[in-house]
Protein backbone atom coordinates (compact mmCIF):
# COMPACT_ATOMS: atom_id res chain seq x y z
CA UNK A 1 0.00 0.00 0.00
CA UNK A 2 2.87 2.86 0.94
CA UNK A 3 4.34 1.56 -2.48
CA UNK A 4 1.52 2.68 -4.47
CA UNK A 5 0.87 6.30 -2.66
CA UNK A 6 4.70 6.81 -3.02
CA UNK A 7 4.28 6.06 -6.91
CA UNK A 8 1.17 7.97 -6.95
CA UNK A 9 2.52 11.13 -5.64
CA UNK A 10 5.68 10.91 -7.91
CA UNK A 11 2.98 10.79 -10.71
CA UNK A 12 1.43 14.01 -9.51
CA UNK A 13 4.55 15.81 -8.97
CA UNK A 14 6.34 14.95 -12.70
CA UNK A 15 2.85 16.08 -13.97
CA UNK A 16 2.78 19.48 -12.48
CA UNK A 17 6.15 19.56 -13.32
CA UNK A 18 5.51 18.97 -16.91
CA UNK A 19 2.98 21.32 -16.92
CA UNK A 20 4.74 24.17 -15.25
CA UNK A 21 7.15 23.54 -18.07
CA UNK A 22 5.03 24.64 -20.60
CA UNK A 23 3.89 27.89 -19.47
CA UNK A 24 5.45 31.13 -20.42
CA UNK A 25 6.18 33.73 -17.80
CA UNK A 26 4.12 36.17 -20.45
CA UNK A 27 1.00 33.91 -19.66
CA UNK A 28 1.43 34.08 -15.98
CA UNK A 29 1.70 37.96 -16.37
CA UNK A 30 -1.27 38.07 -18.85
CA UNK A 31 -3.24 36.27 -16.10
CA UNK A 32 -2.05 38.36 -12.93
CA UNK A 33 -3.00 41.30 -14.88
CA UNK A 34 -6.58 40.45 -16.55
CA UNK A 35 -7.29 39.46 -12.28
CA UNK A 36 -5.92 43.09 -11.52
CA UNK A 37 -7.70 44.56 -14.15
CA UNK A 38 -10.88 43.01 -13.47
CA UNK A 39 -10.83 44.12 -9.89
CA UNK A 40 -9.39 47.75 -10.07
CA UNK A 41 -11.98 47.70 -12.62
CA UNK A 42 -14.95 46.98 -10.70
CA UNK A 43 -13.38 48.85 -7.63
CA UNK A 44 -13.46 52.09 -9.98
CA UNK A 45 -17.13 51.29 -11.20
CA UNK A 46 -18.13 50.75 -7.21
CA UNK A 47 -16.33 54.00 -6.33
CA UNK A 48 -18.40 56.10 -9.07
CA UNK A 49 -21.38 54.71 -8.36
CA UNK A 50 -20.99 55.40 -4.75
CA UNK A 51 -19.54 59.11 -5.75
CA UNK A 52 -22.63 59.22 -8.34
CA UNK A 53 -25.21 58.19 -5.28
CA UNK A 54 -23.52 60.86 -2.89
CA UNK A 55 -23.66 63.52 -5.22
CA UNK A 56 -27.53 62.78 -5.62
CA UNK A 57 -28.17 62.58 -2.22
CA UNK A 58 -26.93 65.89 -1.49
CA UNK A 59 -28.24 67.94 -4.44
CA UNK A 60 -31.75 66.04 -2.98
CA UNK A 61 -30.85 66.89 0.78
CA UNK A 62 -30.07 71.46 -0.88
CA UNK A 63 -33.44 71.05 -2.68
CA UNK A 64 -34.85 69.60 0.63
CA UNK A 65 -33.99 72.47 1.85
CA UNK A 66 -34.21 75.62 -0.28
CA UNK A 67 -38.05 74.30 -0.96
CA UNK A 68 -38.06 74.28 3.47
CA UNK A 69 -36.84 77.97 3.28
CA UNK A 70 -39.12 78.93 0.41
CA UNK A 71 -41.71 77.65 2.05
CA UNK A 72 -40.81 79.59 5.42
CA UNK A 73 -40.92 83.04 3.18
CA UNK A 74 -44.37 82.17 2.20
CA UNK A 75 -46.15 81.60 5.63
CA UNK A 76 -44.33 84.50 6.74
CA UNK A 77 -45.51 86.98 3.61
CA UNK A 78 -48.91 86.10 4.27
CA UNK A 79 -48.87 86.43 8.20
CA UNK A 80 -46.89 89.46 8.08
CA UNK A 81 -49.27 91.32 5.88
CA UNK A 82 -52.43 90.45 7.43
CA UNK A 83 -50.81 91.70 10.41
CA UNK A 84 -49.89 94.87 9.12
CA UNK A 85 -53.45 95.60 8.13
CA UNK A 86 -54.53 94.26 11.57
CA UNK A 87 -52.19 96.64 13.17
CA UNK A 88 -52.39 99.68 11.59
CA UNK A 89 -56.64 99.70 11.95
CA UNK A 90 -56.14 98.47 15.81
CA UNK A 91 -53.73 101.74 15.87
CA UNK A 92 -55.92 103.75 13.91
CA UNK A 93 -58.93 102.45 15.49
CA UNK A 94 -58.10 102.96 19.10
CA UNK A 95 -56.59 106.49 18.29
CA UNK A 96 -60.79 107.61 17.21
CA UNK A 97 -62.25 105.40 19.74
CA UNK A 98 -60.46 104.71 22.56
CA UNK A 99 -63.29 103.15 24.94
CA UNK A 100 -64.72 101.37 22.20
CA UNK A 101 -65.17 97.28 23.35
CA UNK A 102 -62.98 94.75 22.48
CA UNK A 103 -64.74 92.67 19.83
CA UNK A 104 -64.90 96.38 17.97
CA UNK A 105 -61.12 96.50 17.44
CA UNK A 106 -60.29 93.28 15.15
CA UNK A 107 -62.01 94.00 11.58
CA UNK A 108 -63.25 91.29 10.57
CA UNK A 109 -60.72 90.35 7.59
CA UNK A 110 -61.31 88.12 4.39
CA UNK A 111 -57.47 86.87 3.67
CA UNK A 112 -56.54 84.15 1.10
CA UNK A 113 -53.24 82.86 2.33
CA UNK A 114 -51.31 80.25 0.73
CA UNK A 115 -52.05 76.60 2.88
CA UNK A 116 -48.47 75.30 2.21
CA UNK A 117 -46.80 73.54 4.70
CA UNK A 118 -43.06 71.97 5.45
CA UNK A 119 -42.38 68.00 4.22
CA UNK A 120 -40.94 66.91 7.40
CA UNK A 121 -39.69 63.55 6.22
CA UNK A 122 -37.43 65.69 3.89
CA UNK A 123 -35.76 67.62 6.55
CA UNK A 124 -34.72 64.53 8.28
CA UNK A 125 -31.08 64.86 7.60
CA UNK A 126 -31.00 68.24 9.02
CA UNK A 127 -31.18 66.17 12.32
CA UNK A 128 -27.13 64.73 11.46
CA UNK A 129 -25.91 68.02 11.79
CA UNK A 130 -25.15 70.81 14.96
CA UNK A 131 -28.57 72.87 15.68
CA UNK A 132 -30.74 70.52 13.14
CA UNK A 133 -33.22 69.69 15.47
CA UNK A 134 -33.48 72.97 16.83
CA UNK A 135 -33.60 74.55 13.33
CA UNK A 136 -36.94 72.01 12.81
CA UNK A 137 -38.38 72.91 15.91
CA UNK A 138 -38.07 76.13 15.09
CA UNK A 139 -39.68 75.36 11.73
CA UNK A 140 -43.11 73.67 13.04
CA UNK A 141 -43.43 76.69 15.64
CA UNK A 142 -43.45 78.74 12.86
CA UNK A 143 -45.94 76.69 11.06
CA UNK A 144 -47.91 76.25 13.30
CA UNK A 145 -48.02 79.93 14.55
CA UNK A 146 -49.72 80.65 11.39
CA UNK A 147 -52.18 78.29 10.24
CA UNK A 148 -53.51 78.91 13.70
CA UNK A 149 -54.11 82.18 13.37
CA UNK A 150 -55.09 82.35 9.99
CA UNK A 151 -57.97 79.73 11.13
CA UNK A 152 -58.49 82.33 14.26
CA UNK A 153 -59.36 84.96 11.39
CA UNK A 154 -61.64 82.52 9.58
CA UNK A 155 -63.81 81.87 12.58
CA UNK A 156 -63.30 85.21 13.79
CA UNK A 157 -64.97 86.81 10.48
CA UNK A 158 -68.05 84.42 11.00
CA UNK A 159 -68.65 85.55 14.46
CA UNK A 160 -68.68 88.57 13.53
CA UNK A 161 -70.59 88.56 10.60
CA UNK A 162 -73.22 86.69 13.50
CA UNK A 163 -72.90 90.09 15.70
CA UNK A 164 -73.36 92.40 12.72
CA UNK A 165 -76.39 90.63 11.61
CA UNK A 166 -77.77 90.83 15.30
CA UNK A 167 -77.03 94.48 15.52
CA UNK A 168 -78.58 95.45 12.06
CA UNK A 169 -81.92 93.18 13.20
CA UNK A 170 -82.38 95.44 16.38
CA UNK A 171 -81.77 98.44 14.11
CA UNK A 172 -78.62 99.42 16.15
CA UNK A 173 -75.79 101.14 13.93
CA UNK A 174 -73.16 101.35 15.35
CA UNK A 175 -71.36 104.18 13.14
CA UNK A 176 -74.25 106.32 14.44
CA UNK A 177 -73.26 105.58 17.98
CA UNK A 178 -74.43 103.76 20.80
CA UNK A 179 -73.45 103.28 24.46
CA UNK A 180 -71.07 99.63 24.44
CA UNK A 181 -73.80 98.60 27.28
CA UNK A 182 -76.62 98.13 24.60
CA UNK A 183 -74.03 97.12 21.93
CA UNK A 184 -72.99 94.22 24.12
CA UNK A 185 -76.70 93.44 25.11
CA UNK A 186 -77.66 93.21 21.34
CA UNK A 187 -75.08 90.96 20.26
CA UNK A 188 -75.93 88.91 23.61
CA UNK A 189 -73.44 87.76 26.08
CA UNK A 190 -72.36 83.98 24.69
CA UNK A 191 -71.54 85.78 21.10
CA UNK A 192 -70.11 88.68 22.24
CA UNK A 193 -67.57 86.58 24.88
CA UNK A 194 -66.96 84.34 21.78
CA UNK A 195 -65.96 87.19 19.31
CA UNK A 196 -63.69 88.86 21.83
CA UNK A 197 -62.53 85.18 23.00
CA UNK A 198 -61.48 85.47 18.92
CA UNK A 199 -59.81 89.21 19.51
CA UNK A 200 -57.78 87.32 22.22
CA UNK A 201 -56.22 84.93 19.71
CA UNK A 202 -55.57 87.14 17.04
CA UNK A 203 -53.90 89.76 19.14
CA UNK A 204 -51.40 87.15 20.96
CA UNK A 205 -50.48 86.00 17.15
CA UNK A 206 -50.07 89.67 16.53
CA UNK A 207 -47.34 90.19 19.48
CA UNK A 208 -45.69 86.65 19.21
CA UNK A 209 -45.87 85.13 15.97
CA UNK A 210 -43.81 87.06 14.25
CA UNK A 211 -40.44 86.61 16.63
CA UNK A 212 -41.19 82.90 16.06
CA UNK A 213 -40.94 83.48 11.74
CA UNK A 214 -38.21 85.73 12.27
CA UNK A 215 -36.05 82.92 14.04
CA UNK A 216 -36.43 80.41 11.74
CA UNK A 217 -35.82 82.68 8.80
CA UNK A 218 -32.48 83.33 10.41
CA UNK A 219 -31.83 79.86 11.44
CA UNK A 220 -32.88 77.83 8.38
CA UNK A 221 -30.64 79.53 5.94
CA UNK A 222 -27.64 79.94 8.18
CA UNK A 223 -27.73 75.94 9.16
CA UNK A 224 -27.98 75.38 4.85
CA UNK A 225 -25.15 77.50 4.22
CA UNK A 226 -23.17 75.61 7.08
CA UNK A 227 -23.73 72.09 5.02
CA UNK A 228 -23.74 73.31 1.53
CA UNK A 229 -21.92 76.32 1.42
CA UNK A 230 -23.13 79.99 0.30
CA UNK A 231 -23.48 79.16 -3.82
CA UNK A 232 -26.91 78.23 -4.62
CA UNK A 233 -28.36 78.16 -1.05
CA UNK A 234 -31.54 80.28 -0.80
CA UNK A 235 -31.88 83.31 2.04
CA UNK A 236 -34.70 84.82 2.87
CA UNK A 237 -34.88 88.64 4.47
CA UNK A 238 -38.62 89.32 6.10
CA UNK A 239 -40.07 92.90 5.06
CA UNK A 240 -40.22 94.94 8.14
CA UNK A 241 -44.02 96.77 8.94
CA UNK A 242 -42.64 100.24 7.63
CA UNK A 243 -41.13 98.61 4.55
CA UNK A 244 -44.78 96.40 4.44
CA UNK A 245 -46.74 99.68 5.35
CA UNK A 246 -45.64 101.65 2.33
CA UNK A 247 -45.76 98.86 0.18
CA UNK A 248 -49.73 97.96 0.77
CA UNK A 249 -50.65 101.69 0.74
CA UNK A 250 -53.40 101.01 3.56
CA UNK A 251 -55.92 103.52 3.95
CA UNK A 252 -59.20 103.71 6.37
CA UNK A 253 -62.50 105.86 6.28
CA UNK A 254 -62.16 107.77 9.60
CA UNK A 255 -64.54 105.75 12.14
CA UNK A 256 -67.48 107.11 14.14
CA UNK A 257 -66.98 106.83 17.85
CA UNK A 258 -69.52 104.23 18.16
CA UNK A 259 -69.37 104.96 22.00
CA UNK A 260 -70.68 108.33 22.25
CA UNK A 261 -73.65 109.39 23.89
CA UNK A 262 -76.99 108.25 21.32
CA UNK A 263 -79.06 111.21 20.30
Amino acid sequence: MAGELQQTAQAIGDAYVYVASKLTPTFVSDVVKTLIGSFVGAGLAFYFALRKDDRNTVRDHKAAGNMATLTLAQLANDFLQARTYLVEYQNYFDSLQPHSPLWMKVKALHFTFADVKFDLPSLVFLLEHEDGAAVIEKLITAQMKCHDFFKQLEAHREANWELQVKLSDSDIDPSKGAPIEQLNKVGGFALVAKVESFVGGINDHLQHTEPALRAAAVAMPALMVRIFGDKGTIKVELPTHDELLKKLEIKFPEPIDATRPHR
